[in-house]
């Protein structure tokens, strides 16, 4: 091992570009030799967001954009090389994605000025805490109560009809409380064809049910139960997903059909995953909710009681972050805490908190399942936005969020803590909120 590490020492004495390439991609052409390589391609600078000009150029200049980057890397390989690598552009994050062999990325390195290199790494799903419950016979969903959805439903009849919520997750399984909600589907980690049910761990099916889930067993599961759909799947049957999924993922969120003018993007984005703090999905998500009009929502973690355990991107500081209570409203032990970090910069995360500990919800083979984590926190709080957009359809982003977070109760210290955000969201004071808006 000490011989292998003064050779990449040595070899990295000879790339005048060294730093640009991150250890986990240096380490698989150097020291472990791994057949194929999956790089992600960037510039070092990333086109930089105009939002006064129309949405629409926008994200034509950066396809013009990355268009010009695989071009020139194509070239470069070309040349040192004679043979072009698989590569795939992912203009939402201004990277292309590049499979090489060892031999190829090896020649390729000293010639890759200007450019950043990222090895394809996991993304963890962010795991439920599978806690035993008693009482299956006579299901309770006590976060519907809770949060006073089933006062929106009684008073002002709003279900999230015409609103469509993506989902980036496991999948979605066939069940009689998701019947004829999804609209769209799409499997990116190779293992399933076909847009049709792919979910075969039940994270996804469980998050999508405390959304828009019905009542067909008699017992109500869903915050905004006539929601639609949109679904991608990055997680295979066992593991986690690859960074290069889920920027694939984020980028048909942004525009399914390839075609800018038609009204096939989600209204908001459902997240219950991340990994430890990094910046890879920074400026996808950015776009999404700067450039489209896509709000952001993420899973704060399970990685509680510790302080500063807040995962990537719900860190960041434009994602709307969400951390579990239980039943008594306290905070769910297991539920992630901050402060986050980025750029120099601190921030107060998570931004709210919902019902996380022993929710009850949709599972595989026609089945439901109590679960507990962050996870299970953020559908709810996906759950009242959808009811809010169909209150107010032209609501704004900024107004969205500042209706999600007025709309709660405060909770540990006074204001925004690390530990509650604003505090515990409020379905029904929400909406009556963005009624007056």
């Amino acid at each position: 091992m000490k011989i292998l590490l003064v050779l990449v020492f040595a070899v990295l004495g000879n790339l005048s570009f060294a730093q640009d390439f991150d250890s986990l991609f240096l380490n698989q052409i150097l020291v472990e030799e791994v057949e194929l390589v999956t790089g992600l391609v960037s510039r070092k600078e990333t086109t930089k967001l105009d939002e006064s000009i129309d949405a629409r150029i926008q994200l034509a200049n950066l396809q013009k954009s990355n268009a010009v980057l695989q071009s020139d890397l194509k070239e470069i390989f070309q040349t040192f090389t004679r043979t072009t690598p698989q590569m795939k552009s992912i203009w939402l994050a201004d990277t292309v994605i590049v499979k090489a062999t060892t031999s190829q990325w090896r020649r390729v390195l000293d010639e890759m000025d200007g450019f950043k290199v990222v090895a394809d790494h996991d993304i963890d799903l962010i795991r439920p805490v599978d806690e035993p419950v008693e009482g299956l016979a006579n299901p309770v969903n006590y976060g519907l109560e809770k949060i006073g959805v089933t006062k929106v439903w009684d008073e002002f009849g709003h279900t999230g009809k015409g609103v469509t919520v993506g989902i980036i997750d496991s999948g979605w399984a066939a069940h009689p409380d998701l019947d004829g909600k999804v609209i769209l589907s799409k499997d990116f980690t190779g293992e399933f064809e076909g847009s049709g049910p792919n979910d075969f761990m039940g994270h996804g099916t469980h998050c999508m049910g405390i959304i828009g889930g019905g009542d067909s067993s008699g017992t109500p599961i869903g915050v905004a139960p006539d929601v639609k759909f949109i679904v991608a799947r990055i997680f295979p049957k066992e593991g986690s997903g690859k960074l290069s999924m889920i920027l694939s993922a984020m980028q048909w969120m942004a525009d399914p059909d390839g075609d800018f003018d038609t009204d096939d993007r989600p209204d908001l984005v459902s997240n219950s995953w991340g990994s430890s703090p990094q910046t890879y999905t920074w400026q996808p998500i950015l776009r999404w909710k700067r450039v489209l009009n896509i709000l952001p929502i993420f899973a704060a973690g399970n990685n509680g009681p510790r302080k500063r355990t807040i995962s990537a991107p719900g860190g960041y500081p434009f994602v709307f972050a969400v951390g579990a209570t239980d039943e008594n409203d306290k905070l769910a032990k297991f539920s992630s805490k901050g402060f986050s970090f980025y750029f120099r910069k601190k921030y107060t995360k998570p931004d709210v908190v919902a019902p996380g500990s022993k929710i009850y919800s949709t599972f595989l083979n026609g089945g439901y399942r109590y679960w507990s984590g962050t996870s299970m926190a953020t559908p709810f709080v996906s759950g009242v936005a959808a009811l809010i957009l169909e209150a107010k359809p032209d609501i704004t982003i900024a107004e969205l969020e500042k209706v999600l977070i007025e709309a709660t109760i405060d909770m540990g210290k006074k204001g925004k803590d690390d530990e509650y955000g604003y505090g515990r969201i409020k379905a029904y004071e929400a909406v009556k909120a963005a009624l007056k808006l």
